[in-house]
C-alpha cells in the first residue's frame, strides 16, 4: 500500500525541522505566503521587511507595483547584515513510499519483513547526479522518505519534531545504477535494486556538517550562485531548460525581462529560479548555514 499522505505535507514538515539542525535556512516555496522562505530563527525586523512585503503578489507577479531595483538591492543588503553567511545548498528529492507487507513483494527476500520502497527513475537520478557533479562540493543531494505510512503517524511526529528522526535518508550519489530503493526502518541504510546492493549513506547531521571547507557567502551572493548552478545543470538539455523557463514565467506572469526588467540578474531573480526549479523538477532547494 502507498503511504496515506502525499509528498507535500511530509516535505513541509521535514523542511520545517531542518531549522533544528542548522543555524539558518532559506527554503523558498512556490506557495505565495512562503516565497521569502526565511526560517523564523533568523531574526529579521519588520522595518527591514516592509519596503518589499507590500509588493509581494497575491495572484500573479504581473500585479507587482512600486518596487524599484534599488529597493530590492537595499533589501538584500539588509538581509546580508541580518543573516549569517550560507555554506551549502541542500537538494532534496522527497518520496512517497510504498509499504509492503506481503511475502510476494519483489524485495521481500531482501528483508523478510515489512518494508518500504520507492522508485528512482533513471531520468530523475541523472538530474540529481548532475547537481552533484556541478555543485563543486557545495551541494548536498539526497532522497528523503518516511519510515511510517499513516496520517496519524505523520501528524504525531510533526507535533513532536520527530519527522526527520523517523525518515530514511539516502545520498543520491549512491543510487547510480539503481531504479528502486528499499528500506525497513528510519536512518541511513537501505538496499538499491534491481541487483540488490546494500547502501549506507552518511547521516543527515554528517551531511550538513561534514568536512566541507567552502568559504561561506553572504546571503545574496549565495542565492545568485545557487541560481547559476541550477542554470548550469539544465543548460545542455533543451527539454529541462525550456521547462525551467516556463516555470519561471508561470511564477512571474512572463519573463522577468518583460515583467520586471530592472530586477533581472538580482538576488530576487535568483530566488525565483530556485522556486521554479523546485516546481519544475520536484526537487526542493534549501540554502543552509
Amino acid at each position: 500500500m502507498w503511504a496515506e499522505f502525499k509528498e507535500k505535507p511530509y516535505e513541509t514538515a521535514f523542511v520545517g525541522e531542518l531549522r533544528l539542525l542548522t543555524n539558518a535556512i532559506y527554503a523558498p516555496d512556490q506557495c505565495d505566503e512562503s516565497f521569502l522562505g526565511f526560517d523564523a530563527s533568523a531574526f529579521i525586523p519588520w522595518e527591514d521587511l516592509w519596503p518589499i512585503s507590500p509588493h509581494m503578489r497575491w495572484r500573479r507577479w504581473r500585479n507587482l507595483g512600486g518596487v524599484s531595483a534599488s529597493e530590492i538591492d537595499d533589501f538584500g543588503k539588509n538581509l546580508n547584515r541580518r543573516l549569517p553567511p550560507f555554506r551549502l545548498n541542500f537538494f532534496v528529492q522527497f518520496k512517497r513510499p510504498q509499504y509492503l507487507t506481503s511475502g510476494n513483494s519483489k524485495e521481500w527476500s531482501t528483508w523478510d519483513q515489512n518494508y518500504f520502497r520507492y522508485a528512482a527513475p533513471t531520468k530523475q537520478q541523472m538530474l540529481l547526479r548532475k547537481i552533484i557533479d556541478k555543485g563543486a562540493g557545495r551541494a548536498i543531494v539526497v532522497y528523503a522518505a518516511a519510515a511510517f505510512h499513516s496520517n496519524q503517524e505523520l501528524f504525531t511526529h510533526q507535533a513532536n519534531d520527530a519527522i526527520i528522526d523517523n525518515s530514511n535518508i539516502a545520498s543520491a550519489a549512491m543510487l547510480d545504477g539503481h531504479t528502486r530503493f528499499s528500506y525497513a526502518q528510519a536512518g541511513n541504510f537501505g538496499v538499491g535494486h534491481s541487483e540488490p546492493e546494500n547502501l549506507s549513506s552518511p547521516t543527515l547531521q554528517e551531511l550538513l556538517t561534514g568536512d566541507d571547507d567552502s568559504t561561506p557567502r553572504p546571503f545574496t551572493q549565495h542565492i545568485k550562485a545557487t541560481a547559476k548552478l541550477i542554470n548550469t545543470v539544465v543548460e545542455d538539455d533543451d527539454e529541462r531548460r525550456n521547462t525551467l523557463d516556463l516555470a519561471r514565467q508561470a511564477i512571474l506572469g512572463g519573463s522577468i525581462e518583460d515583467v520586471y526588467p530592472r530586477a533581472a540578474s538580482s538576488w530576487f531573480d535568483a530566488a525565483v529560479t530556485m522556486v521554479a526549479f523546485s516546481a519544475a523538477f520536484d526537487v526542493r532547494v534549501c540554502a543552509i548555514d
